[in-house]
């Protein structure tokens, strides 16, 4: 039987360390294609719930230090640390996998239901916005007008308002349908271990990264920090940049040219930082990571630090210590990087269950 290559996508995002999507894939809904994953049919599937398909995982040499394409890397998200390394900026190696291959952990059941929420959602958002306009009757915080000040009597805000209702009840059902659809996923028992990830937040974070473990574009493992990175929580090389250089422009004097741009240009420095420098959008800048992935990996670790876990000693930790290495950070600042650094153990938890999957004997 042939291995079919499915992208499971919204719009074009590339996997951590650049490269186009293969050509000839499948669009579930008919754009570009964000990633794909390696499928192959198991024979004797008859279960409705169970996965039809297996991952088939090829394993890198030990110690050799491989991008999600499979070429060698000396990029800074991937670079060689110690088999097991819990560093939160060093890469953790994969280990060896002998077993027989298991079904992915990509769900395109989870996947479907967490689009279909997300479209609901975004629908009640705007009727809600468009609700808020038509009744203001007070100005915003800079003096302007901008409501029409009409009541609920008036037709259409009566009719927005009915159509809110609707989709408020939709959502609800979409919101139980993907629950169900997560407590059947094999990575649900690390869901209810992990104090402060909630279902509906676990199963919108595996819809935006897929498999945490494979890589979706070569069907092979890839380490911790390559997830990090397709999640937008790398770090660039130590005074880089994450803009490549405008064509024609000479780096400035000192600066270190740098790997890793979307566009195929290096990154230079500007300010010389002494340490790595966390990636972020710009203008005008294609980035290569998935902003769902980033968005959703935040405000799961909102949720945690909010209870009493392992999570908010992560970041009552790291504000600690910045208090104390960067004392001209400001709270929100400080905030922020502990968010990112919450966000990060809880991928690097859910890759490790992950792997843990794929080892265990079937």
């Amino acid at each position: 039987m042939s291995t079919p290559t499915i992208s499971r996508t919204g719009q074009r995002i590339f996997d951590a360390h650049d490269g186009d999507a293969g050509a000839g894939t499948i669009s579930l809904d008919g754009r570009a294609p964000r990633a794909t994953h390696t499928l192959a049919a198991v024979e004797g599937t008859s279960s409705p719930q169970a996965d039809p398909y297996a991952v088939t995982t090829t394993t890198a040499p030990a110690g050799s230090n491989t991008t999600d394409r499979g070429r060698s890397t000396s990029d800074a998200q991937t670079a060689d640390a110690p088999v097991g390394s819990d560093s939160e900026t060093g890469a953790e190696m994969v280990p060896p996998t002998e077993s027989a291959p298991r079904p992915s952990l990509f769900d395109p059941t989870l996947y479907t239901l967490a689009q279909y929420l997300d479209d609901v959602e975004g629908l009640r958002k705007a009727q809600g916005n468009r609700r808020r306009i038509l009744t203001t009757t007070e100005p915003d915080e800079d003096g302007v007008m901008r409501g029409f000040g009409l009541d609920s009597t008036h037709p259409v805000v009566a009719t927005i308002e009915a159509q809110i209702e609707q989709l408020e009840a939709i959502e609800h059902q979409a919101i139980l349908s993907l629950n169900r659809a997560m407590r059947k996923h094999p990575l649900a028992g690390w869901q209810k271990q992990a104090k402060g990830v909630g279902e509906k937040q676990l199963a919108r974070l595996l819809a935006a990264i897929g498999d945490p473990y494979i890589n979706a574009t070569t069907g092979q493992p890839r380490t911790v920090s390559q997830l990090w990175a397709y999640s937008g929580l790398h770090v660039l090389p130590a005074g880089a940049i994450d803009d490549p250089s405008p064509e024609g422009r000479a780096p400035l004097p000192g600066a270190k040219q740098a790997t890793g741009g979307d566009s195929g240009h290096g990154l230079y420095d500007n300010h010389n930082a002494d340490a790595g420098v966390a990636a972020r959008r710009r203008k005008g800048v294609q980035s290569n990571w998935s902003t769902d992935a980033k968005t959703r990996a935040y405000l799961i670790a909102t949720s945690c630090i909010k209870q009493q876990g392992p999570y908010r000693e992560v970041y009552l930790a790291r504000r600690e210590h910045t208090a104390v290495t960067r004392p001209d950070w400001t709270p929100g600042h400080s905030h922020a990087d502990g968010l990112r650094i919450v966000s990060k153990r809880i991928l690097r938890d859910l890759w490790r269950a992950a792997r843990d999957y794929y080892l265990e004997e079937n």
